[in-house]
């Protein structure tokens, strides 16, 4: 008797813990769905017939034009020239630039690769997209791009390099910034 009422007993309660269990899951607010979508193309676009590194030239200019963090000068437009847009769906493209602890700084600017007695000091290079700083840190789709129509197969994506102050005291010397970029389509 002593057997079959402790069998009842300790099969009564697995049974309840798994029913307290199973309410547990069904009746919490901490559960949601993920859901994750793409596009699969059968074609892209040519960049720049080819040449797809680009390199701009930014203008010489003099380190006392620069007197307090942020300061810019120097604007420099430049194109990723995209020919021969193919395949579906391609209707708009865009540019995300990939940042490295090595190539940019935690406020999304190019850090000067010239580290030499010969390299400037103090200062970096921004990028922008129609007036709007670019901040290669922060995830595609709000770094600070946006994305052009593609119309009769081509569409050109135009941006802009300047010289950005550091701090009040920016030494003259020479700048290099550099950034990797992809091409994305909507």
């Amino acid at each position: 008797m002593k057997k079959l009422v402790l069998t009842t007993l300790i099969a009564a309660g697995l049974g309840m813990s798994q029913f307290t269990m199973a309410d547990a899951v069904t009746e919490t607010d901490q559960s949601g769905t993920i859901t994750v979508n793409g596009s699969i193309y059968t074609s892209t676009c040519t960049i720049n017939n080819g040449t797809k590194n680009i390199t701009v030239q930014l203008v010489p200019v003099q380190a006392k034009q620069f007197k307090n963090l942020g300061d810019t000068t120097g604007d420099q437009t430049f194109d990723i020239a995209l020919t021969g847009c193919s395949g579906t769906p391609l209707n708009k493209a865009n540019t995300r630039f990939v940042a490295t602890s090595s190539s940019v700084d935690a406020n999304g600017k190019l850090i000067n690769q010239i580290k030499d007695d010969s390299g400037a000091k103090n200062v970096a290079i921004e990028l922008l997209d129609n007036g709007t700083p670019i901040d290669p840190n922060k995830p595609y789709g709000s770094q600070g791009t946006t994305a052009k129509t593609i119309s009769d197969s081509a569409v050109t994506l135009t941006y802009t390099a300047r010289y950005y102050a550091l701090g009040s005291n920016v030494q003259p010397g020479k700048v290099q910034g550099q950034v990797t970029y992809q091409i994305a389509y909507e």
